[in-house]
């Protein structure tokens, strides 16, 4: 049994420092001259800089963690919860740089065996399950701002809120507790107006924040005049971890979508996602009219039974291409990602209906080209530099189904064999579109805060 025990009424005389001695990265420490029984030490519990575990007889074995030794203790809230791990990568790249973790999530997302092990001290992870109605909603609000508020009596450096969706809890804890440093990192844009009351409380947030940070430079400057900041909020892509495992090409599963009657010459479009009018899904199957029979249309998050796929169906029956266009259920984020790897073209296409879509950087993006498929997105600045740069693909108007089938066609008939396409756009995410690619900045700031925050406890 554990139990854990501050600092500060450690050096404070329950145990003096000469009872400490330093072993691996973290430290122990035995009770020697100083003895103290289990319900003592639980008594004075209320941190975790210290995990007591209970030794032989009435004594304990203090066992160190990160912040006894300097290690500085960040709390992080995630808003976005599910399979994809996108908001959690900034998360983990904290740890990386030598940080405590409480990731205090929804849900916690898929993670690759041995990528963020949670095994030792480095990561403590508190799910507070999902909401759907409003009570529900405004209940797990409370409870993410109980949590944070507790961290914060209890010894927290660092706050770090990711997404708009926590920023009511942020308000709320930071009302209760106003000591540890708090930042905010938004992957998401809201349009002004959209949503008023998440508006104000990410506004509040950010003024008051250390840190700011967007996942893309014109949403930043627009951020920082819709919210009156002295600088810009500091810019860091959503992307996966460089590490990360990405499958390889599936020729059974590729053939099981495409069914068996269908030549090994059909080229397989996947959009990633079911029907959404900002996904321009409706443009996307109109576009099939004008390809020639070897396109094949696949859409995910479309089980039988659903709106999406009865509206998917729909449109396929109307513009004759029924027969070209695959409905598949909702995947787990590794099926996602074989799915992805099996495909020859990915869709990645936004309406111009506000701020949020037209300065783009989707999560979506590093999981295409880390799979090694091209992408056809829309003629919008930043993916345009993106996929010019790179050769990631082709753009176009992404409200216009000729021009959109004139992209597909130009991605599907290029010179360059799948195999060599596949290798190069692998090694275009690893040297360029993974996260840490795009973190220099994101880096140096949350090297300042951190080193910040150990000085302030060796102090």
């Amino acid at each position: 049994m554990a139990v854990r025990v501050p600092l500060g009424r450690l050096v404070g005389g329950d145990l003096a420092p000469s009872h400490l001695e330093r072993r691996g990265s973290f430290g122990v420490a035995r009770c020697g001259a100083v003895r103290i029984d289990h319900h003592r030490a639980q008594a004075i519990c209320n941190t975790p800089a210290i995990s007591v575990r209970t030794g032989v007889g009435r004594g304990v074995s203090l066992t160190m963690v990160g912040t006894a030794l300097g290690r500085p203790w960040v709390v992080a809230a995630v808003a976005a919860g599910g399979a994809a791990p996108h908001a959690e990568v900034p998360a983990r790249f904290l740890v990386t740089l030598g940080a405590k973790m409480t990731l205090i999530v929804h849900r916690r997302a898929f993670w690759p065996k041995g990528l963020w092990e949670q095994e030792g001290d480095a990561t403590e992870v508190v799910e507070l399950g999902s909401a759907t109605s409003r009570s529900e909603k405004l209940a797990l609000q409370g409870r993410l701002a109980a949590r944070l508020a507790g961290a914060a009596r209890r010894g927290a450096d660092l706050v770090a809120g990711f997404g708009s969706p926590i920023t009511p809890a942020l308000l709320l804890a930071r009302c209760f507790s106003r000591r540890p440093v708090l930042t905010y990192h938004t992957q998401d844009f809201l349009e002004p107006g959209r949503y008023p009351w998440r508006e104000v409380c990410e506004r509040w947030v950010a003024r008051r924040a250390g840190l700011v940070c967007s996942n893309e430079i014109n949403r930043a400057r627009i951020l920082q005049s819709l919210w009156r900041l002295p600088v810009p909020p500091v810019v860091v892509p959503t992307g996966l971890p460089r590490e990360w495992p990405f499958p390889a090409r599936d020729l059974e599963r590729r053939r099981a979508i495409l069914g068996e009657n269908r030549e090994e010459a059909s080229t397989l479009v996947l959009h990633a996602g079911g029907f959404s009018p900002v996904r321009c899904t409706e443009k996307i199957i109109r576009a099939a009219a004008s390809l020639d029979s070897r396109f094949v249309l696949a859409f995910t998050a479309s089980p039988p039974g659903s709106e999406s796929r009865a509206r998917i169906e729909s449109i396929a029956r109307e513009t004759g291409v029924a027969g070209r266009v695959v409905c598949l259920p909702f995947l787990s984020y590794p099926e996602l990602l074989g799915l992805i790897a099996s495909a020859d073209i990915g869709l990645l296409l936004y309406p111009n209906d506000g701020i949020g879509n037209f300065y783009q950087r989707p999560g979506r993006l590093t999981e295409y080209v880390g799979c090694g498929i091209p992408i056809v997105t829309s003629c919008f600045p930043g993916l345009k530099q993106l996929v010019t740069s790179h050769g990631l693909g082709a753009v176009c108007d992404p409200e216009d189904p000729a021009a959109i089938a004139a992209a597909i066609e130009r991605v599907g008939s290029t010179a360059e064999s799948q195999p060599e396409r596949n290798t190069r756009l692998r090694e275009v995410f690893r040297t360029s579109l993974c996260f840490e690619a795009g973190s220099a900045e994101y880096e140096h700031a949350w090297r300042r805060l951190l080193s910040r925050a150990t000085r302030g406890r060796r102090g």
